[in-house]
């Protein structure tokens, strides 16, 4: 996953969405998502149960 990536969201207790990785860590331990439905940006961790999967298109 790169800067850039369109990505597909899913949180534990909370509806899936896509958006678009805006900034990350080297590791990837933090990432900036934002959302393609104007939901604004988000900082996703490591934390259990958060999935970011790769996905093709336009959030």
């Amino acid at each position: 996953m790169t800067v850039g990536s369109i990505v597909k969201v899913g949180i534990p207790g909370h509806p899936t969405y896509v958006g678009r990785v805006d900034a990350k860590t080297p590791d990837s331990g933090m990432v900036w998502v934002i959302s393609g439905a104007g939901q604004g940006r988000q900082m996703l961790g490591r934390r259990e149960g958060v999935r970011l999967k790769t996905s093709g298109g336009t959030p």
